[in-house]
């Protein structure tokens, strides 16, 4: 391990974070960062220090910026994806043009793509099938805040090949953050995206004043319409949707009564009463959702098997109408 050199992509909030967490690990291993913000290049490069988030905590020396992403993906041998999932085509194409070398690439992207109904192991794959690489996917309930307060936490690292899996077990886990492992990439990656969409429901609910057990009897019954979803009819394994699993039951609850932005996004959809106003208002507010291109891709995904997912097939129609009568509708069900 300690040959290969480590690189982040997008120092967001969560990126941040896991600069930190494995800067002070104090890894043999060179650790790399890059951002597509030039502020952010700048204040790192000038002061080890990111310009808008924890403005007082400076970062360890052993952290090396790149200038561009081309120098990241040439210098790294893994490469943690902390990025939107709008960037992650872009990404696709940089890493085809520029890799050189065998790439392991962990991707924390919590979405299904909005126009083809893909996950992204599947956009890799489509787009890197002549390179020599490895994909996986990062999930658990890790809010930014907490992982860098070094909170104690727990998140699923999912890769096919257990050497993969180890590796990167070594190099993400200590006191703070408990890594569980997993060789169930695509259940993982539903898992997380479709998790987003059952706390968008779960805040909407909230929001229109229903009781709490109103709301957990929902969100109980959604999580079974997904796990019976992608575990008959996607390809994921029945262990990766277990209450203890940290990709499904820990980020389910943290993201569905927690302080996620997913749920706050729901209650701005109640709020408003329209799917359409409460992203308006949470893109005031900065807030990125990455659950609402999943939404857009169930009917991608459940194609005519409405019949079987009542209260996805319902989720999809908040798109389009009122919310307070879908989601009485929903509970009609």
């Amino acid at each position: 391990m300690s040959n290969l050199n480590i690189g982040i992509y997008g120092i967001g909030n969560f990126g941040f974070a896991i600069l930190k967490h494995l800067s002070n690990k104090k890894l043999k291993n060179k650790l790399y960062c890059y951002d597509r913000n030039i502020n952010v290049i700048n204040s790192i490069q000038d002061h080890k220090k990111h310009p808008f988030l924890h403005r007082d905590y400076v970062l360890n020396s052993n952290v090396n910026l790149c200038l561009s992403p081309i120098e990241l993906i040439a210098k790294v041998d893994v490469l943690i994806l902390c990025v939107t999932s709008n960037a992650i085509i872009d990404i696709s194409n940089q890493i085809k043009k520029h890799s050189k070398k065998k790439l392991i690439i962990l991707n924390t992207a919590k979405a299904i793509c909005k126009s083809s109904g893909k996950i992204i192991s599947s956009i890799f794959s489509d787009n890197l099938n002549s390179l020599d690489y490895e994909y996986g996917m990062l999930a658990g309930g890790t809010i930014a805040n907490d992982l860098f307060k070094q909170e104690p936490l727990g998140i699923t690292i999912a890769f096919k090949k257990k050497k993969t899996q180890s590796l990167l077990k070594d190099i993400f886990s200590n006191e703070n953050l408990k890594v569980y492992l997993s060789s169930d990439v695509i259940g993982v990656e539903y898992a997380a995206a479709l998790k987003n969409v059952i706390a968008i429901l779960a805040g909407i609910i909230h929001g229109l004043n229903y009781s709490f057990g109103s709301e957990t009897h929902l969100i109980s019954r959604a999580s079974g319409e997904v796990e019976n979803l992608v575990v008959n009819y996607l390809g994921g394994k029945k262990d990766t949707f277990k209450m203890d699993s940290q990709c499904w039951g820990n980020d389910l609850w943290m993201s569905c009564l927690g302080n996620s932005r997913n749920r706050k996004l729901g209650i701005l959809i109640a709020k408003n009463n329209s799917f359409e106003k409460g992203i308006i208002e949470a893109n005031k507010l900065k807030i990125t959702i990455e659950g609402v291109n999943s939404i857009y891709s169930i009917k991608k995904l459940i194609e005519s098997r409405d019949n079987q997912f009542p209260i996805l097939s319902g989720v999809i129609s908040l798109l389009y109408e009122k919310p307070d009568k879908i989601i009485n509708q929903i509970f009609k069900f």
